[in-house]
């Protein structure tokens, strides 16, 4: 009897090991993540998807080529892209104005449906429940501008809302102040159609960070003050 009850225990003991390294490997394993270059006309896409470690039916998707989004207005398409100048106190002399400029731009940051559709064909099929993918959760996100061909930043902003853990960041934001000598060139480059380089920082959740450069081009909103 006693040496039946020793058995029963260290087989217990040896499953609840068992069990435990087995939870231990599970937490530690690195989440699968697929890299897909998708073509749509003369767009590539860039898609880098993660899956979920809690669902295996969930997976998260994000652009590492975010481009910059768009918007329709009287059936034209134009850029998320407005660029304004503006004056206020100078807080060292409130007898005189400082000018400055404010310049606002949006930037896709998940697959279009078709795109999406696509990845979702690529990736592997779940043993239980529905293929799902959602925006990927960032831990941060930073825009920096600059002229072309010039290594200093004229400008940078992080993204205008929150984006920790949310799942509707589609579109990333970025509202940017540029103070008068760099607002003053920000001007002739947009609206000679130059345009300004940029550069997106992203940390994703729970670990790795991503950047992708690019132009800021097109017609800009033409600067008020």
């Amino acid at each position: 009897m006693g040496r039946e009850r020793r058995c029963v225990a260290r087989w217990l003991l040896v499953t609840w090991l068992c069990l435990a390294c087995a939870a231990a490997v599970h937490a530690n394993a690195e989440p699968d993540r697929q890299e897909l270059h998708i073509r749509r006309g003369n767009r590539d896409y860039a898609c880098l998807a993660v899956q979920s470690q809690v669902n295996p039916a969930q997976w998260f998707c994000m652009l590492t080529n975010p481009m910059p989004a768009e918007y329709v207005d009287g059936g034209l398409t134009h850029p998320c892209l407005w660029y304004s100048r503006y004056q206020r106190p100078d807080p060292r002399n409130p007898n005189k104005m400082q000018d400055f400029g404010v310049l606002r731009c949006g930037f896709t940051m998940f697959p279009p449906p078709d795109v999406l559709k696509t990845v979702a064909a690529k990736l592997p099929r779940p043993a239980r429940g529905t293929l799902r993918i959602s925006p990927m959760p960032l831990d941060g996100m930073e825009l920096h501008v600059k002229p072309p061909a010039r290594q200093d930043v004229i400008g940078a902003a992080s993204a205008t809302r929150p984006i920790g853990g949310m799942t509707d960041h589609q579109i990333a934001e970025f509202l940017v102040v540029l103070q008068k000598n760099d607002a003053d060139l920000a001007d002739r480059l947009l609206l000679d159609k130059t345009g300004l380089e940029f550069e997106i920082s992203v940390k994703l959740s729970p670990r790795g960070d991503l950047s992708w450069r690019d132009r800021l081009g097109g017609p800009a909103a033409s600067p008020t003050t």
